[in-house]
Parts: C-alpha cells; structure tokens; sequence
C-alpha cells in the first residue's frame, strides 16, 4: 500500500494554507465503536506582516472511546483571526455524542447528544442544545473499496442568543441526515465523504437549518492525513442583519492516534 508523497503534500500545502479559511467542523467518520481510546487532531497558525498584519489560528480533534457496544465522541473546532488589528473571525463548536449500536435492531442504533457553539460573526452569542435519534447503517465492499451510508432522524431542542440584541430564542427541531463514506485502500488510499444535515422546526417548517459537508482525505501516513474539506451551510431565518448562506473551503493536515 503506498501513501501520498511528502512532496505532493508540500506542494497542495503551498497552494492550499496561502488561501484557505478554517472554519470548517471537522467530521466523525467512524460508523462502528473502537475499544478503547481514539481520535485525531488538527492545527493551525498562519501569519502576514508588513503592508498587511494578519493572524489566524485553528484547532480542531475528534475524540473517541468505545467499550462493548458504546461509543462517545467529543468533536470541537475553534477558530480565531484578526488583521490589522481588528477581530473578523472568532468562533467556537464542541458536539458530545454517545451511540449505542444494535440498540433498536442489528445496524440500527441509538443516539444521544449535547452541542454548545458560538460565532460572532453570525451574531449567535450562543447555541445550545440536546437531543437523540435512531441510524441505520448500511455497507457495501467493493474490489479494495467500501462504501458506508448512514441514516439518522431525531429531534432536538435548542435554545440561541443573539449578540447584538441579547434576545433569546427556543426551538425544537427534526434532525435529519445522510452519510455517505467511501473509502479505498488499494495503491494510494483515500476516503471520501459526504454528509447533509436537515433541520426544520416542527412549528414552523421554513424555519430550518441545512449544512452539506464533503470532503477528500488523502492518506499520508499511517497516522497523517491531509483532507480538502467544502461545507456549505444555510439558515432560514437567522438572526438580523445576517447572511442566511455561508460557503467555507479548506485544507486540514490531522494526527490520528
């Protein structure tokens, strides 16, 4: 089996880091529980002086542990920059999920979670919410491939408060997905995602959340990856004076242990 070039990596590095936001919340791509501990994690500082002032700075890890048929995982992203001084990104997501699988069925398990995030640039001061759902999981082998497709529906209750006003809003919403991994172990072995969530209220139907994650991860190591990673992610009704659309890109260079 043979892993992408320290030289290729060098070279998409190049390209990718001069250009690049990260704000992009890393995906779990685990469909089963590993025993015992596992995970990964991301970083980044990238800097400009002279004409320009510029700072930005990136962490992102997925923690796992699983033990029989449990399985918890801790995601977190931060992300902060500012240039000439002046602060034009700060925010910060941490998403606990624990699964039970065969809950329900053979390959149909139970879910739980918790998220807190923030973004001052959406003028969310925060968000937080809890819930739980069912998933189906499905996979099909192929010559030195396998694709994993993923079902989820649930529900959740969160409550957001703007930044600029302090007003607060509650909310309960479906939570429905589809994911999509596959994964190719042959000469040079890569994995590639796509995840799209579905929000609605159940109040109030054109109120919802959507986000589309995709993603390619090229193995540079055993341990190492590099992943080109897109997220597009929209709100219907966000809070005023916001962008009901946002679109980010970006290159993640991820340690997994």
């Amino acid at each position: 089996m043979k892993y992408i070039s320290t030289t290729t990596l060098t070279m998409l590095a190049g390209v990718l880091l001069s250009t690049q936001a990260y704000a992009i919340v890393p995906v779990d791509q685990a469909n089963v529980a590993e025993e015992g501990v596992s995970g990964n994690v991301g970083v980044s500082i990238n800097g400009q002086a002279g004409n320009k002032d510029e700072h930005e700075y990136s962490l992102s890890s997925i923690l796992r542990y699983g033990q029989r048929q449990d399985s918890w995982v801790l995601i977190t992203d931060y992300n902060y920059s500012e240039t000439n001084d002046i602060k034009d990104e700060d925010e910060f997501y941490s998403h606990l999920r624990w699964t039970r699988f065969n809950f329900f069925s053979p390959k149909v398990d139970a879910e739980l979670f918790a998220q807190y995030e923030y973004d001052d640039f959406a003028d969310l001061s925060s968000r937080k919410l809890a819930g739980g759902g069912a998933r189906w999981r499905f996979a099909n082998s192929f010559d030195n491939a396998e694709l994993k497709t993923s079902l989820g529906t649930g529900v959740f209750y969160e409550v957001e408060k703007a930044l600029s006003s302090s007003g607060e809003v509650d909310t309960t919403r479906a939570n429905l997905y589809v994911k999509l991994l596959y994964s190719q172990s042959a000469q040079y072995p890569f994995d590639a995602y796509l995840t799209v969530y579905y929000q609605p209220a159940l109040d109030e139907l054109d109120n919802f959340r959507s986000v589309v994650i995709s993603g390619l991860e090229f193995k540079v190591t055993k341990a190492l990856a590099l992943t080109l990673e897109t997220e597009l992610e929209h709100n219907s009704k966000p809070f005023s004076a916001v962008e009901k659309t946002d679109f980010e890109y970006g290159v993640r260079l991820s340690y997994s242990f």
